[in-house]
């Protein structure tokens, strides 16, 4: 499969970005060499051995800045190479996709039903606790009739969720997720993009003919050619 142009472009540039900065360091070496003699452990020594390591240190660098660039080309071809096996290949990906999603979701579920389950007992019991003091409570404190009440429906909001919990629990456990390959993880990104550019558009869409609508209702002239034009139609033979 042909690489976009902006992939080219990247890749271009990678490769271009190391060899000026692998040409920058040899011209670097080859000044120095060409430099007089000087002491080893002197301090033009330790200059040299500075800059000597310094420009190691960026060509380090710039090979690991085209090792990942090259790596993500590379990633980004094969993803487009599996979304270009048709509309099967693109099902399976999103399937995985939303099968990760739906898992995390269950996890945040579970962790948020037992903390609520547990607030809501909590409050049930500090409640009780409340009202039966009530005749020591100072009279800042307003609405104590009403706990008795509330701790009910507080009592009856966590055993909700504690049953919740128990049917979650006494239901077969998730299998572990299928792994997504690199290339997978490029197609699915394709594809949340793909997705948001089109939800894009389309909301762009609906917006301009809006505006075209209201800007059309705003006008007099418009609102009276159009009710001549009903009035007229109104008045012609429908055969």
């Amino acid at each position: 499969m042909a690489m976009s142009p902006v992939k080219s472009e990247l890749a271009q540039a990678a490769t271009a970005a190391k060899s000026e900065l692998t040409q920058a360091a040899a011209a670097a070496k080859s000044e120095l060499a060409q430099q007089n003699p000087v002491e080893e452990g002197g301090f033009q020594g330790q200059v040299v051995a500075g800059l000597q390591a310094g420009l190691a240190r960026v060509q380090e660098t710039a090979q690991a800045s085209y090792d990942a660039t090259h790596k993500r080309v590379t990633q980004a071809r094969a993803g487009n190479a599996l979304l270009a096996h048709g509309k099967g290949a693109e099902t399976a990906i999103r399937a995985k996709v939303v099968m990760a999603e739906a898992y995390a979701q269950n996890t945040d579920v579970v962790q948020r039903a037992t903390l609520a389950a547990s607030k809501f007992q909590e409050a049930a019991v500090l409640l009780r606790s409340a009202k039966d003091s009530a005749e020591n409570l100072p009279e800042g404190i307003t609405g104590v009739e009403g706990f008795a009440r509330l701790a009910e429906t507080y009592q009856a909001r966590a055993a909700v969720y504690k049953r919740l919990l128990e049917a979650l629990a006494e239901a077969e456990e998730l299998p572990p997720l299928p792994e997504l390959s690199p290339a997978e993880q490029d197609a699915a990104r394709i594809l949340q993009m793909h997705g948001h550019i089109q939800v894009t558009t389309q909301r762009v869409s609906e917006g301009a003919q809006y505006v075209q609508q209201r800007s059309w209702e705003a006008m007099p002239e418009s609102r009276d050619i159009n009710a001549r034009g009903q009035t007229l139609r109104s008045k012609l033979p429908c055969c």
